[in-house]
């Protein structure tokens, strides 16, 4: 009774703390979409701070989705306003979002071993039980049965864990910026400006 009560009291601030995540930013320099993420401040025309994954991150946005309401920012020249339909693919994750999927695929393999450790202990305990047990006694039995199906549960859990876990880090490599560097470069051609990446 006591349980069914707190989480009755706990259930309006669960839901007030999922739905502080639930803002979208978009990049306005690489045009990036960050899901899921808390904005905590905005200074005029687009310069927008939010926290990911437990990290705080400022970023020039062209467009935030701030509690369910699309708003396009202007740019820092007055004049130039950016449409008011977005031409950017709203689906494509970031590094960020790569990353936080990531780190869950990497719980999710923890679970995995857990169970598949824990089913392990229990089909050994099983196991010594049935040898110090008479022939008649079922209880040995169903302990050694059922860890073995604790640690068959576990086996697939693991497996899909690492298998995303892979993915997740192939797509940050993939997704991860890149730093960009402009600098002034003299070659016997001349003078001239290089970009190295």
């Amino acid at each position: 009774m006591k349980t069914k009560l707190l989480l009755i009291l706990l259930f309006p601030l669960l839901l007030q703390a999922q739905e502080n995540y639930q803002h979208i930013v978009v990049s306005a320099r690489t045009g990036d979409t960050v899901y899921h993420c808390l904005i905590t401040k905005q200074i005029e025309p687009n310069i927008v701070f939010y926290e990911k994954a437990g990290e705080s991150f400022r970023v020039q946005a062209k467009a935030i989705n701030l509690n369910g309401e699309f708003i396009i920012l202007k740019n820092e020249n007055p004049r130039i306003v950016l449409a008011s339909e977005p031409n950017y693919p709203i689906n494509r994750l970031s590094y960020l979002d790569y990353k936080e999927l990531k780190i869950k695929a990497h719980k999710q393999a923890i679970t995995g071993v857990t169970f598949i450790a824990v089913g392990a202990v229990i089909t050994f305990v099983g196991q010594e039980m049935i040898k110090s047990t008479p022939p008649g006694d079922i209880i040995p039995t169903i302990v050694f049965l059922g860890g073995i199906a604790i640690a068959n549960i576990g086996i697939p859990i693991f497996l899909t864990g690492i298998t995303k876990e892979r993915k997740n880090t192939l797509a940050m490599k993939r997704t991860k910026p890149k730093d960009l560097s402009l600098k002034l470069g003299v070659s016997s051609n001349g003078i001239g400006i290089c970009l190295t990446f």
